[in-house]
């Protein structure tokens, strides 16, 4: 209820609140999938903290201030997992931290992340280095750590690249692109958001998962984000998702408030 409240107190803050930069921000995600064996739900909540306050400006998407701006930031998530196969049910907790560092002043980029399963051996941590080859263009070498309980290490790398395009005088377009090489196979990433607005996006995404190491395997996406003011945005997907030898839906929900 707390959660609610602070989102309650954003929207009765009204318009000076809405024009001012922010350096904090408190997300809250829901995804579902159901299969013929497997049902999974996931709630995430996520804080971030941008060490510079962002601005936010009306000819950029909102949505990507803070790779716009280059700004360095830490971030904390908790994640509740339900998951129920062939009709046993297992509930699991996770914790992650991450940060980013990239600066106006330079064209470096590095960025980390650590998690961990609650009641379990099992931790994973991701690593990128990169650089913007152009100023909105991105291109980054990433590692992929597991230490599963009971399985043993493993480390895998792969590349990355992002991109936000001015298109139509007054609109852009979000590229990412994602090639991994898994032991058990190489997995692909590709997705196109479009800023029709600086405050409304809507996108398409698929991944082709590595066989045999990912719980989720191939995915094809659309999604939307909206905001409702520019500390408020809203944002749902659905998405057709392998679950095993099952192809079924995944739901997703989530909001995201700046202060």
């Amino acid at each position: 209820m707390k959660f609610v409240s602070i989102f309650a107190a954003a929207l009765m803050a009204g318009s000076p609140l809405a024009h001012a930069g922010y350096q904090f921000q408190t997300d809250l995600d829901y995804t579902k999938v159901n299969a013929a064996d497997t049902d999974v739900h996931t709630t995430t909540l996520r804080h971030t903290w941008f060490v510079e306050p962002l601005a936010h400006g009306d000819e950029e998407p909102w949505g990507e201030a803070a790779f716009l701006q280059r700004s360095r930031n830490y971030s904390a998530a908790f994640s509740h997992n339900s998951l129920q196969f062939n009709g046993q049910p297992t509930d699991a907790n996770s914790w992650s931290i991450g940060s980013e560092y990239m600066s106006q002043g330079h064209n470096f980029y590095v960025a980390g992340d650590f998690s961990m399963l609650n009641g379990d051996n099992s931790l994973a941590a991701n690593a990128a280095v990169g650089y913007f080859v152009q100023k909105n263009w991105l291109v980054k070498l990433d590692a992929y750590h597991s230490n599963l309980d009971g399985a043993p290490a493993q480390t895998d790398y792969g590349v990355s690249t992002k991109a936000v395009i001015p298109v139509l005088g007054g609109d852009y377009v979000v590229l990412n692109a994602a090639i991994a090489n898994f032991e058990q196979g190489t997995a692909h990433n590709i997705s196109a958001d479009y800023y029709m607005r600086p405050w409304w996006s809507v996108g398409l995404a698929v991944r082709e998962a590595a066989p045999g190491w990912q719980q989720l395997g191939d995915a094809t996406e659309i999604r939307a984000q909206y905001y409702l003011f520019k500390r408020l945005a809203l944002r749902a997907a659905f998405a057709r998702v392998d679950v095993g030898a099952e192809t079924d839906n995944q739901y997703s929900i989530g909001a995201g408030l700046r202060f």
